[in-house]
């Protein structure tokens, strides 16, 4: 029992809570029937990839389990709308206010992404790496995403068929209503579960 405790006390507190009163899930791209390769840079185990903002090229992080988010610079000069202030709370519980804006475009590849709801906030650390972004969850909500590490490729699909997934390797995903983040089911035994994000 104290080693099922132990487990789940580690596993509670990477949960990341993002605004309550905001749907992130805005948006999408008008392609049907893509098949998008997108290269990507590694560093420290963080996915880089090229992007578009209103023309301009930009580097963003790819981390599915984040909302969308751009620099305050960046959502200034791209024309995006802002919606409204939105309150957000990190893994340890510290809350802060962001900006949460709607962006006119991101182009990834080729494809284009409308009106996606994002918030206005870069972290200190992502800037010495000189990202003005993060693609998230909201997003990629309504494509495949495939991450071969192998040959550092990111694919965004809308066609299961080209993937030729197993659907003897596969487990469900639950989607958190707001943004979209996935998670995993855990089941511990009888007495205990829940969802990992």
């Amino acid at each position: 029992m104290k080693r099922l405790l132990l487990i789940i006390s580690l596993i509670l507190p990477s949960f990341t809570v993002f605004s309550q009163g905001i749907n992130y899930n805005t948006g999408e791209t008008s392609t049907k029937n893509y098949y998008q390769e997108i290269p990507y840079e590694s560093i420290n185990g963080k996915m880089i990839v090229e992007v578009k903002v209103a023309g301009k090229n930009c580097r963003f992080l790819f981390d599915t389990g984040a909302p969308t988010s751009i620099s305050k610079e960046l959502a200034l000069t791209s024309g995006s709308k802002n919606l409204q202030m939105g309150l957000i709370s990190d893994a340890n519980g510290l809350k802060d206010s962001v900006l949460v804006v709607l962006t006119k475009s991101i182009q990834i590849g080729d494809l284009d992404f409308n009106n996606i709801t994002a918030i206005a906030l870069i972290p200190e650390f992502m800037k010495c790496w000189n990202l003005s972004g993060i693609i998230g969850s909201n997003l990629l909500r309504n494509s495949i995403v495939r991450i071969d590490a192998a040959k550092k490729i990111i694919t965004l699909t809308d066609q299961a068929d080209r993937l030729n997934l197993s659907k003897k390797h596969s487990t469900p995903l639950a989607l958190n209503n707001n943004q979209s983040d996935p998670g995993i089911i855990v089941d511990l035994g009888r007495r205990v579960s829940g969802t990992r994000l």
